[in-house]
């Protein structure tokens, strides 16, 4: 539960992009949600809510060249999930 998962995407065209990610959603699951990073800014992803494989939006962002998206659970020590990241350009 402690430690980081970075994603890193390298070349992006500049764009808006819509970052989503997969976790697994359970009640044990941080109570103040998943912090996830994506070019530098924070927010937060309810993980608690159902018990299955869950694709949430985090929102969009304007990105381009080199991107890292981090969930970064050294902070808290309850259970953070992630599968994966998708950054889709609009």
């Amino acid at each position: 539960s402690k430690g980081t998962a970075t994603f890193t995407f390298n070349n992006l065209a500049p764009a808006m992009y819509k970052v989503t990610i997969q976790s697994r959603h359970s009640a044990n699951r941080n109570p103040k949600g998943a912090l996830f990073i994506v070019d530098g800014e924070q927010r937060r992803v309810d993980q608690t809510t159902g018990s299955d494989v869950v694709v949430d939006e985090w929102g969009t962002k304007f990105l381009m060249g080199t991107i890292a998206v981090v969930l970064d659970s050294s902070l808290d020590s309850e259970s953070d999930s992630v599968g994966w990241v998708r950054l889709e350009p609009l």
